[in-house]
Order: C-alpha cells, then sequence, then structure tokens
C-alpha cells in the first residue's frame, strides 16, 4: 500500500508539473517545449499536408423539446433569421445525384411555435465564419483543395 500511495502522489507531481510547464510555455509563447527556437515552418519544411480531418459540431441552435422541469423558455423567429451574407444557392442531392427536398417539412414545433433544432442567426454566423477559417486555411495558405469545388478531391 505505500508503494501505491507514492505512485499516487508521483501522478498528482507529474501533473500540476505539466500544468506548470503549460502555464509557462503560454506565458512565454512558446508552442512546443521539445522545439524550443524553431518555428512552426521549420519544423515542417520539406513536409506536404496530404490530408487533413476536420471535425465540427453546429453552431447555436434551439432546443430539441421543451424541458417539464424548466420554466417555459420563449423563442423568438428574430432568433432564426439567416444573415443576408450566409446565404448562397445550393441543390441538396442524395448519394446517387438525385435531388432531394433541403427541408422535409416535419419539424417539431417548440411552445413558443419556433420549430426545435434549428440553427439560430448565431449558428449560422459561427458556420459561416468556420467555413471562412477552413477556407483560408486550405485552400488559399496550404493550397489543400482547388479553389472550385471539386467531388474527387473530397
Amino acid at each position: 500500500m505505500p508503494q501505491l500511495k507514492w505512485l499516487n502522489q508521483l501522478g498528482v507531481a507529474m501533473k500540476t508539473c505539466g500544468a506548470l510547464v503549460c502555464v509557462w510555455c503560454a506565458r512565454n509563447r512558446v508552442r512546443d517545449p521539445l522545439h524550443r527556437g524553431t518555428t512552426c515552418e521549420t519544423r515542417t519544411r520539406g513536409l506536404e499536408l496530404r490530408q487533413s480531418v476536420v471535425l465540427f459540431r453546429h453552431g447555436a441552435r434551439t432546443p430539441l423539446t421543451d424541458l417539464p422541469c424548466l420554466p417555459e423558455v420563449q423563442w423568438s423567429s428574430d432568433l432564426l433569421q439567416t444573415p443576408s451574407y450566409t446565404l448562397f444557392d445550393f441543390v441538396t442531392t442524395d448519394e446517387h445525384g438525385v435531388q432531394r427536398s433541403a427541408n422535409n417539412g416535419t419539424a417539431t414545433l417548440l411552445s413558443s411555435g419556433v420549430p426545435s433544432g434549428e440553427l439560430t442567426r448565431i449558428g449560422m454566423e459561427q458556420a459561416y465564419h468556420l467555413g471562412l477559417r477552413l477556407r483560408d486555411l486550405y485552400i488559399l495558405q496550404r493550397a489543400l483543395l482547388s479553389p472550385s469545388f471539386k467531388p474527387e478531391e473530397i
């Protein structure tokens, strides 16, 4: 048992030390303490980005259901107005290229009349700005994708 206690103390000390190293690195603007004095560009020189995976979750949205244990929230339909700069023409298709309706009209309405699970204006803006950042990184900076959509690249 004394050995187990010692290992626990060592684990806490290592976690604390790791946290301190992270704080020190953040305060001293060192991104990677193992490569101190080098930049990202010098560490990646000669390397080629060949693939990237982006995982993200939708932006802010209305709830899926009203919760009976909480007071009713009144959602204004103004929260769902689409910002004009996020609008673009698109066609939704299935995996065989057959055109599908973008909205099947089966949305459940919350007690305030707002559809459940809908992206809010803020959620639409979040998704739009994420797209701008991804375009800048993977199309403009890294040239991983072509400026115009090519299905074979995805």
